[in-house]
């Protein structure tokens, strides 16, 4: 596996807009008589981060290559 590095002419992630959501293991079925189906869709939940970067246009282009 190799290692991602991040280009020094990109800036990081600002800390306004930092969101981390874990994801939901649980896959939930509504059935049409009676209580809703529930059975484990993950072991290890995914999560998801929002960030948010400013940048000037020539960064941006960097970032979309």
């Amino acid at each position: 596996m190799s290692d991602i590095t991040w280009p020094d002419t990109l800036p990081l992630p600002t800390v306004q807009g930092y969101n981390i959501q874990p994801g939901d293991t649980i896959l939930r079925t509504e059935m049409e008589a009676g209580l809703a189906r529930q059975r484990r869709r993950f072991t290890n939940a995914p999560t998801k981060v929002s960030v948010r970067w400013i940048m000037r246009r020539d960064q941006y282009a960097i970032f979309e290559g």
